[in-house]
Formats: structure tokens, sequence, C-alpha cells
């Protein structure tokens, strides 16, 4: 990677320097990626994310594209750049050299020069980017005034978790604009911090998460793509899975709902014309997530759709969710009425204490019941049973509860759900269930179709009563 040859991390075979010139401050750059190297780029430079994360396969040449990223940034405007890589072997022998090719089109006067010392590449217009192995130095992306922070190969790294709370949350303390870039390979233990982290970018509100394939290498021929996966044991093992479609694994026996599939069961929806609705919900007080969702039954099509999804995370007041899911039912809480203006009417099944419940109606005028409680494996597997019928379809908008199916997990034990900062404590799982144990599958089509009194005449005139029926009304003393 040092010279201007074929590149091995993914880049083309790099020439005519003047080609480059004075353009890499502009995005010039772009013109030596790949097509699927300029849409991890396109993904990378996304505005208003503070946090961005990218599971990519291998052979894809994502280090070669974070490194131009970064340079094009620090020759554009004054920047502080962190970049930091699992081992510092990896610095040595991908990184830098991905950094000297690159530094090599650039016009002499603006070309940055490299401090071994300090391992930081300092530029002209006074931005700098220092390079650090993790492995030797976990703390080495401390710093001030950071403008950008990226993590290659975190999935490698094994102490991320410390070094994204202790070090990397302190970082982005009272910065405006600061990035945050996790980018790997997905890792082969599904309980590593980086899984938290896709997690994490997929639910805040600040956050993207993308993922790139083998299927996206523009210049991978059939021939060499089955050889690759050849190799590793056949498209659908585990090994391929993982390194090259970018899937975590995770143990069969802890996985919740591994019928789940998002090409499946995902799509966007409509409530049918006729139909019920209801709300399930789970709420997780000062510990948990809290999660409710808009569910109703598609009669003719035989299917439980979850509409709409409102989480929040722990200690969010029962003012801010209830007015959240209100808005989600369709109408909106008139606090000096005391009432609901407009809305579905809705009937709900929300898990919470039995003084939340009466907080609930009492302060809230939150009619809600409590749902019907199984034992945990009885609860996942009705979960699990009506994915694998194709009985359920989830609408993209709940984002937690189709993340929450992909990755959730229980605990080692199988004693309970597993807990993560992310998903809580599979709260979107359990509102899912509650919907499910709560379906309200009755035939929504009125008896006379769409005719209405004033429009057709309809005869609800009854019959009269049997003898024998007149005589059990009076002796209950029953109007005739």
């Amino acid at each position: 990677m040092g010279d201007a040859g074929a590149d091995s991390r993914g880049g083309r075979r790099l020439s005519l320097p003047s080609r480059l010139g004075g353009a890499l401050a502009t995005g010039g750059g772009t013109w030596l990626l790949r097509p699927e190297q300029k849409t991890l780029k396109a993904e990378i430079q996304r505005e208003n994310v503070q946090l961005a994360v990218f599971n990519i396969c291998r052979r894809l040449g994502k280090t070669f594209t974070i490194v131009l990223y970064c340079t094009e940034q620090a020759d554009r405007e004054r920047q502080n750049i962190r970049y930091g890589c699992a081992f510092l072997t990896d610095l040595e022998e991908f990184v830098l050299p991905a950094f000297e090719t690159i530094i090599s089109f650039m016009p002499p006067e603006r070309r940055p020069k490299y401090h071994q010392g300090k391992k930081t590449w300092r530029f002209p217009n006074g931005s700098k980017i220092k390079l650090v192995g993790l492995d030797k130095n976990p703390n080495g992306l401390r710093g001030n005034a950071i403008s950008k922070i990226v993590i290659d190969e975190a999935a490698y790294v094994q102490n991320l978790r410390r070094i994204y709370r202790n070090v990397i949350v302190p970082a982005t303390a009272k910065q405006r604009g600061i990035k945050v870039i996790v980018i790997s390979s997905a890792p082969e233990d599904p309980e590593h911090y980086f899984v938290e982290l896709m997690q994490k970018a997929q639910t805040q509100a600040n956050g993207y998460y993308a993922e790139l394939t083998i299927d996206a290498i523009s210049d991978l021929d059939p021939a060499e793509k089955k050889r690759l996966l050849d190799e590793v044991g056949g498209e659908q093992s585990d090994t391929a899975q993982r390194e090259f479609y970018c899937k975590i694994i995770i143990d069969a026996a802890l996985a919740l709902c591994r019928e789940f599939d998002e090409k499946r069961h995902v799509r966007p929806l409509a409530a049918p014309k006729h139909c019920y609705f209801w709300v399930s919900g789970d709420t997780g007080g000062i510990r948990d997530k809290t999660v409710c969702h808009l569910v109703t039954f598609d009669f003719e099509r035989a299917k439980v759709q979850f509409l709409d999804e409102r989480a929040f995370d722990a200690e969010t007041p029962t003012s801010t969710w209830v007015r959240s899911v209100r808005e989600m039912e369709g109408g909106t809480w008139d606090e000096e009425k005391r009432r609901v203006i407009g809305g579905r009417k809705v009937s709900r099944h929300v898990d919470a204490p039995g003084q939340t419940q009466v907080d609930l109606m009492a302060e809230h005028g939150f009619a809600s019941a409590l749902p019907r409680k199984d034992e945990l494996d009885a609860t996942v597997n009705q979960v699990r049973t009506a994915f694998q019928r194709g009985q359920v379809e989830v609408d993209p908008k709940c984002k937690l509860l189709i993340l929450t199916l992909k990755t959730g997990t229980l605990n080692k034990q199988r004693t309970d759900l597993a807990r993560t900062e992310a998903l809580g404590h599979m709260d979107a799982f359990m509102s899912a269930a509650y919907g499910l144990r709560h379906a309200n599958k009755s035939n929504p089509f009125p008896a006379y179709g769409d005719a209405q009194p004033h429009t057709h005449y309809i005869d609800d005139s009854k019959p009269p009563l049997k003898k024998s029926a007149r005589s059990l009304k009076r002796l209950l003393k029953g109007p005739e």
C-alpha cells in the first residue's frame, strides 16, 4: 500500500497524481474508490450524526475508504482527528501505508508531515490526525477539542466497552459537531460491545448504522466469490455469514426469535379499513426501557400487524410517554378537560406495577389492563411460533422491535431475558408478546357492510321470543 500500485486493502490501482491535484479538500479523492467504497464514503459523510457505526464485510476496502475520508476532512479545514485501530501492528502494516498512498497524490505544499514519535500527521493548515494502537495505548483517543474519532476494526478491540464509556463519551462533552465513527466486520463473539454500539446507533436520535456485504463488491467475479465462500465452509456457514454477510451469529439456544426474517416480516403497513386497534406495552421504570406498540388485526389476511412504536429510556417521566402514546393512538390529552381529544378507539394492555397502573388512570386518564403473564419459555415460544407461521407483520417504524427480534437474547442461564444498554430488558419483545397475547381477532366488518340507516332501509326488528325464552326472562326478571 505504500506505493502507487494496486491497493491490497481495496483501493484502485493508483496513477496519474495530477488528476487529484488540489481537489482533495473538496472531496476530489473519491475517484480513487470503487463504487461500493464511494457508497460507504457517502454514508460516512452524513451530517447531523454523532455516532456512526458501520458493519462492513471483508475485502471491501473499508480502511482505505475511511483513511481517504479523514485525509480529506483534515485538508479541508483545521481538524483534530483521532484514528484508533485494534492493534498497533495493523496501524503499521495497513493504516499508515494507506495514508502514505493518498497523501502522495496531494500537492507538495499541502502534504502533512508524519511525526513518528507521536504517531501524528500534521497538516500545514494546523490539522492533526493521531494514530492510536488501542491494544498498546487504550487511552490514546483522549484529547481536547477533538472533531472526529475513528475506531477501525472495532470488533477486535478487546476493551471497547471501557474505551467507549471512559474515553470517548467524556471526549464528546461540550463538543459541537464531533463525530464518532466505529467501523468493522462483524465480531466472532455476539456479546462483544461492537454489537451494542450497532444497536445504539440504530436506536438513538443522533445515531446512524449501515452495512455492506460481499454482494456489494463490484469487481469480485462470481468464480472468485464462490471460491471465497467455499473456503470458509459455504455461503450458509457461520463464518461466511459473519465475515461476508455482516451477520451477528447468536447461539441458537439463546436467540429470542431466530424465526424472524426481516425480508419476510417487515413491510410498510396501513391499517385495514375495518379493524380493531389495541396498545400493548412494557414499562421499564428506573432501570429498563418503556416500550408501547399500536397493534391491529387484518381479518381478511389473518395477520397481526404492529403499526407503530414508542420507546423511551429508563427514568422517562410517565407524563412524557403517556402523551407520546396518545399521539400514536391518534389523539391528544386535554389537561384542562381531563379527557382525550380525538384518536382511535383502543384497548390497552400495559405491564406496569400496581401503583403505576393506579396513577395512569388517576393522574393521566390512561386506562389500561395488566397483560396476562406466562412462563418465560411459553412467552418466547408464542412469539417464535407466530413469526414461523407468518402470522405477524411489522412496520419499519417499529425500529426497536425489529432490532430486538434480530439480535435479542436470553441470558446465558436461560432464566431471564438479557439486558443491554440499547435494548434494555428486551422490553420491545415483551410488548410484542403482550400484543400477540391480547390480539382482538373478532370480525370487524359491519353486519350490513357499509350500509347506513340514513341511506338504506335496514330491518333490525327482532323476531318474537319463543314461549320458553319468555318464561326464562320472567324468571330472571328481565323485560319482555
